[in-house]
């Protein structure tokens, strides 16, 4: 009885958080396009500066692909993991697996929105990396870390084949 409740609460919990993807993108969108405005600003207000136009540049570079975040997300997983990188995609291949269920999606719904926002502060790190170079390996973790965790199943299935036995059936099991 107390675990059909918890499956339940995390049933419901899986669902609500399924919405914060769509919150994730739209705040990405919105800080994308501060950080274009803020990198035009630097190009024009110091153009002549010697270190400038690199950080206005890198500013303008990633308020584009925060603006277009679900874009970026799409083109790398295909480009690793030939699949694209939304929730539901993920949430799909978890069906069926019986009474773990819920147990597994929730899981996965946490892992891919740390992973959504992970690759936001890898991106928010490599602008700070134009003005300071201690971010770039930060922003090259969070970034290569966050589309791992986006594709989590897809991964986990990866690393399932190419170890074989007891971990290859146990993945199988739990994402079949």
């Amino acid at each position: 009885m107390a675990q059909d409740a918890l499956a339940s609460m995390l049933t419901n919990l899986s669902s609500a958080l399924q919405g914060l993807e769509q919150t994730f993108l739209l705040l990405a969108a919105v800080v994308g396009l501060w950080l274009i405005g803020r990198g035009l600003l630097q190009l024009r207000s110091t153009p002549t500066s010697p270190g400038r136009p690199i950080v206005g540049l890198s500013t303008l570079f990633v308020g584009m692909l925060l603006f277009s975040l679900k874009a970026l997300l799409d083109a790398a997983s295909r480009t690793l993991f030939e699949q694209e990188a939304a929730l539901n995609s993920q949430l799909n291949l978890t069906q069926g697996t019986g009474i773990i269920e819920p147990y597994v999606q929730f899981a996965v719904t946490i892992v891919v929105l740390l992973g959504i926002y992970s690759v936001l502060k890898g991106l928010l790190y490599l602008q700070r990396s134009s003005a300071q170079e201690q971010y770039v390996w930060s922003a090259l973790s969070h970034l290569g870390g966050g589309i791992i965790c986006i594709n989590i199943i897809t991964f986990a299935k990866i690393v399932g084949n190419s170890a074989g036995g007891v971990l290859q059936d146990l993945i199988n099991k739990l994402f079949s």
